[in-house]
């Protein structure tokens, strides 16, 4: 089957899909519906999108179904009751156990009949194309195995280091939970901790899941370790940028941010600098519940408001039948002045009083002051998580499916990740991620280390596998005192305001 392209960060999932009977899939009504609402915006004739593949009804068929796999070009991307000759089964040393989702090839003994049918295992790729909602590239993206490379660091000639670290976490489709990979900048390898072991360890320096970047300090740990993005709102630099750095770039101690919270629903308010007064900009969100449950939900008012909070804030939500969001609309306001404070249950309609709302499941949303929290990841024990779905031109009211996976729940953000932007640019064409190049200065409390990230893929048998970070640093001379004392994240954005 072919292997889709996920948001943020392209994709290789790897969890395994159960045998489903064989059937007759009806290609026009099933899969060309599909692929005429989520994918033709993009992958047609008149757009030069990555890989060049044109998915409108006259030619998807053949572009899918007979066309050759550019890896190995002896094989069909599609072939029907042949599962043996599938490619992955082909790779096996980097493929995981079970069928998996992502891979060309059908389950044995599935119906075809050409136009009008596809093999059982399209059905699967129908599926996830429509969790998604995100056009298909052309790049065959595979899933490696737990043996794959955790990290490796080469000493280049003229005193830098180079380091590849495995921040694939199972891949952008996995529902089940991976750890980051931990780095230490003095022994420059990988340390072996869960996520759990991290949170009380100062063995690490900086830790990577996918895109997601911690430093060992705030909220993410128990060092005192900070960064700075020396280039702050600029674009993508060139890449030399780096040698030219040394330790009279470093800036003051106080430009130097720690770990603090990064709320998954964050845009749901604007500021106007002009008229010093706050907006609602109407920006939707799909979100995933704490017992992960699919919704959608948008910010339709806010009266009130002051300095220090909200005043009072009035929704509108749907909560889905499986991906179905297009059941009834369910409105309701909250009031946060005074600094009250608002759980939220989106399912019974009605706010909340759990006894301990950091271990509570009851709860779905979390109103305070001008933050809305997510019962998941830093937030909560939930499976809570969010989409920002403006980001993709979709309002309210247009969002009638769930993608069903790849929410972000709320996570600690660094000085990878601020308010002048994330370390790397999202081509919303080819579905691809890129390096700014900027150039970041960590400071471990013992030592000052440059650093620079290069890229977000590992080429793997002929494709590029998403999540492989390469980035080169550099030990800082130094130069005064360290920057242990900073303000965090949180305060950085707060100050933004």
């Amino acid at each position: 089957m072919l292997a889709l392209c996920g948001a943020v960060c392209g994709c290789e999932a790897h969890t395994p899909v159960a045998r489903a009977p064989a059937r007759t899939v009806d290609y026009a009504r099933e899969i060309q519906a599909l692929l005429d609402k989520r994918c033709v915006r993009c992958h047609r004739s008149s757009a030069e999108v990555h890989g060049y593949l044109n998915l409108e009804a006259d030619s998807s068929y053949h572009q899918l179904v007979t066309r050759m796999s550019r890896q190995r070009p002896e094989l069909p991307l599609v072939e029907p009751y042949a599962p043996e000759e599938r490619p992955a089964n082909r790779r096996k040393a980097h493929a995981p156990a079970g069928p998996a989702p992502g891979r060309r090839g059908d389950r044995a003994g599935a119906d075809v009949d050409s136009r009008r049918g596809l093999p059982a295992v399209i059905t699967s790729t129908e599926e996830r194309m429509r969790r998604i909602g995100l056009a298909v590239p052309a790049v065959l993206l595979f899933t490696l195995s737990g043996a794959a490379l955790a990290a490796s660091t080469t000493a280049l000639d003229n005193g830098d280091f180079r380091t590849v670290i495995d921040a694939t976490a199972g891949g952008a489709f996995s529902t089940e939970p991976h750890d980051f990979t931990y780095f230490s900048f003095d022994t420059r390898e990988v340390v072996p901790l869960t996520d759990a072991e991290a949170a009380g360890s100062e063995a690490w320096h900086i830790a990577f899941k996918r895109s997601e970047i911690r430093l060992n300090g705030g909220i993410s740990g128990p060092g005192e370790v900070v960064g700075v993005d020396l280039h702050g709102a600029e674009d993508v630099i060139a890449e030399e940028s780096f040698g030219a750095v040394t330790a009279a770039d470093v800036p003051a101690a106080d430009a130097f941010i720690a770990d603090g919270p990064a709320y998954a629903i964050s845009e749901w308010y604007a500021y106007d600098s002009s008229s010093h007064t706050m907006t609602v900009p109407g920006n939707a969100y799909e979100l995933s519940t704490a017992e992960g449950r699919f919704a959608k939900f948008v910010v339709d008012g806010m009266e009130g408001a002051s300095r220090n909070d909200a005043g009072r804030i009035s929704f509108r939500w749907v909560v889905g039948e499986g991906t179905d969001l297009g059941g009834d609309v369910r409105s309701a306001t909250v009031e946060v002045s005074g600094g009250r404070e608002v759980y939220f249950s989106l399912t019974s309609g009605e706010a909340v009083t759990p006894s301990d709302p950091a271990g509570s499941m009851d709860w779905d949303l979390h109103f305070s002051g001008y933050v809305i929290r997510v019962n998941g990841g830093i937030s909560g024990p939930g499976q809570g998580g969010a989409f920002p779905a403006y980001q993709t031109g979709q309002a309210f009211d247009e969002i009638d499916k769930a993608m069903g996976f790849g929410y972000f729940a709320d996570r600690a953000g660094s000085a990878f990740s601020t308010e002048t932007g994330e370390w790397y640019s999202y081509d919303s064409t080819t579905h691809l991620l890129s390096t700014r190049n900027h150039v970041y200065v960590i400071d471990t409390g013992d030592g000052l280390y440059k650093m620079q990230l290069l890229n977000f893929y590992q080429e793997v048998e002929g494709a590029p596998v998403s999540g492989f970070i390469t980035f080169r640093w550099r030990p800082l001379p130094a130069a005064g005192e360290t920057a242990v004392r900073s303000a965090s994240w949180g305060s950085i954005k707060a100050a933004t305001r």
